[in-house]
């Protein structure tokens, strides 16, 4: 059996593809951050490599793929995703343009003579005319083509497109091995990152890399109960990074977990902060507080005054630390 390098917790999945050969339609599925993207391309290379049953890395097809030049592999990712994206590519949906533009690669022999494949992740961003237009190629494909779709959203998923494809679940790992496998990567922390990034290690990685030093950095004012909230509402606005939403969020969260039974879920390394804080405000004053934040989540793409938002979201404390 072939193993996945890095994400230990997909090899019982990978079995279960190798058991079977490949079908036309393979429908990946599971919660997000979990590896579904990296399982896709390890398949969909060892299907394209020419010297092993295992991507070799060696012969022309691997150097190929890892380049993202192989004739016979196309990606369908919204625009906005795309490796050579514009300042015009803003898109958020694979269109029926995209698809169509497979129309070719598809009625051509592999160049290599073996599969031709296609991913697309996430499926769920296919708009209602390229889900059509992709159904026409599902139900009737050429020889040895394979479709991948990946989503974290089945329910997103038109029934047409699931009943013509395998459907191939990707569990969550258990948190033990999740655990494991962060702190071979060097992550501090790793129970603490993987609650806040619902189990799911490759997410959890991601924001331990880009979002740490942000993440301590907005401890240290929120849990700074003497700082006035006009003074936290700055910081805030200085921190420019777009996780701050989520980071209130769960603090707020084991805040009001604090005040019900004095244990916190998200924070555990910060237990004493949050009881201290915790212990200055009324269950009631961060109820509301969770509310601000749900309503604020709301507006966050619309182009409102940021620093009236950042101030808004104290202003339910302003009573007690003003």
């Amino acid at each position: 059996m072939v193993t996945l390098n890095m994400t230990p917790w997909l090899t019982t999945v990978w079995a279960q593809l190798c058991a079977h050969s490949p079908p036309h339609g393979l429908l990946l599925c599971g919660p997000e951050g979990i590896g579904k993207g990296v399982l896709a391309r390890h398949w969909a290379q060892t299907l394209l490599c020419e010297d092993s049953p295992a991507p070799c890395q060696h012969c022309p097809a691997c150097e190929w793929f890892q380049a993202g030049i192989h004739p016979d592999f196309r990606e369908l990712v919204p625009p906005v995703h795309q490796v050579d994206a514009t300042p015009q590519d803003t898109g958020e949906w694979i269109t029926i343009d995209q698809v169509r533009e497979l129309g070719d690669f598809m009625m051509v022999s592999a160049h290599r003579q073996g599969w031709k494949i296609i991913l697309i992740d996430p499926a769920d961003t296919l708009n209602g005319a390229a889900a059509n237009a992709l159904l026409k190629s599902l139900e009737e494909p050429p020889p040895r083509t394979l479709f991948i779709l990946v989503t974290a959203h089945m329910a997103r998923i038109p029934s047409t497109l699931r009943s013509r494809c395998r459907i191939q679940q990707v569990p969550l790992p258990s948190l033990g091995q999740a655990g494991d496998w962060l702190r071979q990567q060097g992550v501090d922390d790793p129970e603490g990152f993987l609650r806040r990034a619902g189990g799911a290690p490759q997410r959890a990685l991601s924001q331990w890399q880009k979002d740490a030093e942000g993440r301590r950095s907005f401890l240290s004012f929120f849990l700074d109960s003497e700082m006035p909230w006009l003074q936290r509402a700055e910081k805030l606005a200085n921190l420019d990074q777009p996780a701050w939403i989520d980071w209130f969020q769960y603090a707020v969260m084991d805040l009001i977990l604090c005040k019900l039974n004095g244990r916190v879920y998200y924070h555990e390394d910060q237990l004493a902060g949050f009881q201290r804080v915790a212990s200055t405000l009324s269950l009631p004053d961060l109820l509301t507080w969770e509310q601000c934040l749900r309503n604020a989540r709301r507006w966050m793409a619309h182009p409102l005054n940021e620093r009236l938002l950042y101030e808004s979201l104290f202003y339910p404390l302003q009573p007690s630390v003003s």
